[in-house]
């Protein structure tokens, strides 16, 4: 009986420790998920940039979202440095693979824009794994950003990690 008792504490001891050795790769990967959002408040506007997934398979699609809000208790106004007040890129480790509008023309002129207290504007892209240079998405890492165009600045939010797999 008491062999059977040793026994079976060595099987309950070995099958917890299997157990947590399985855990613990699970935990390590759910520490490397990818952020889906990028924030900054300056001067009491918010600047937000968030995306729908970060990992798109060929033919699938990352829904891109950016945000710019009154968070003040005030009227605030924006100046625009032209009718183009964003723009969207992706890039790899090395370059730009694609910029929503390159090619477009905008005009080129100071536009004011209002925005009440808790008002905001938004502006949207979809990228695809497209790259400026034709040709067919290619599988890896790339990250999405985003530019504001301000009369006082360029404001350029954080990159977002982006995957392309199988």
């Amino acid at each position: 009986m008491k062999e059977a008792t040793l026994l079976l504490t060595f099987f309950a001891i070995l099958l917890v420790s299997c157990t947590a050795n399985q855990q613990k790769p699970a935990t390590k990967a759910s520490n490397k998920v990818n952020p889906t959002s990028w924030s900054e408040v300056k001067d009491s506007i918010l600047f937000q940039l968030s995306v729908d997934k970060t990992a798109i398979v060929i033919g699938d699609t990352i829904h891109t979202r950016f945000v710019i809000k009154n968070v003040s208790k005030s009227k605030r106004s924006l100046l625009f440095s032209s009718t183009k007040y964003v723009d969207f890129f992706v890039a790899d480790e090395r370059t730009l693979v694609w910029v929503a509008f390159k090619g477009k023309g905008f005009l080129q002129v100071i536009k004011e824009v209002p925005l009440a207290p808790g008002d905001s504007l938004l502006f949207e892209f979809n990228w695809a794994g497209e790259r400026m240079t034709g040709g067919h998405p290619i599988l890896g890492e790339y990250h999405i950003f985003a530019e504001a165009y301000l009369v006082s600045g360029l404001i350029r939010t954080g990159r977002i990690p982006a995957y392309i797999i199988d």
